[in-house]
């Protein structure tokens, strides 16, 4: 599968020492063009192994025009299972603990940081969205498309606040700062 860097290193070039970004006509890097880009990377090649129930879930991603371009980036991301989540670090680096650094209880997945993790569900339950994760059966994905099929743009939206708002942006530093941490020992 191709990273996403990859894809776009190659929407740039060299013009007389500056870069110039090639999907916009001025040149200059947006996010949304790089979205644009993306999308008709993905769509023009082979699917990169991205099954085409998670690319329906990541067009309507795309498409939302009540969250933030770089909450819809953060949530592709764990769709796609690009997050640096501790089993995706561990199969990078050898000797990596991919014990989940909030819970210490189970192996770091995506579907146990959203979801499965006894503070992760404190957490939903105690939010606007008001959701018992502890009870249920379903994968952060399979949420995700839920939400979006019944076109329920509501607590999508608070979702997407949570991942954005104060809140959010704590739990990301602590959870990356964490992550660095880990990393860096290595």
């Amino acid at each position: 599968m191709l990273s996403m860097r990859h894809v776009l290193h190659g929407a740039f070039e060299q013009i007389r020492e500056r870069t110039r970004w090639k999907a916009t006509s001025t040149g200059r890097f947006t996010l949304s063009s790089a979205i644009s880009y993306l999308n008709r990377q993905q769509s023009s090649s082979v699917n990169h192994g991205i099954s085409s129930r998670t690319q329906g879930i990541c067009f309507k991603i795309w498409k939302l025009k009540e969250v933030m371009p770089r909450v819809k980036l953060f949530i592709w991301r764990a769709v796609v299972d690009a997050l640096p989540v501790g089993t995706k670090l561990a199969e990078r680096i050898s000797h990596f603990e991919d014990s989940c650094p909030l819970c210490q209880e189970q192996s770091e997945t995506r579907d146990h940081l959203f979801f499965h993790c006894p503070l992760s569900q404190q957490v939903w339950f105690a939010s606007q969205v008001g959701l018992r994760t502890a009870q249920s059966s379903l994968t952060f994905v399979e949420w995700l498309e839920h939400s979006l099929t019944m076109n329920d743009f509501t607590r999508f939206g608070h979702t997407a606040c949570m991942c954005c708002g104060p809140f959010g942006r704590h739990a990301m530093i602590m959870f990356f700062s964490t992550r660095n941490f880990r990393v860096r020992k290595f």
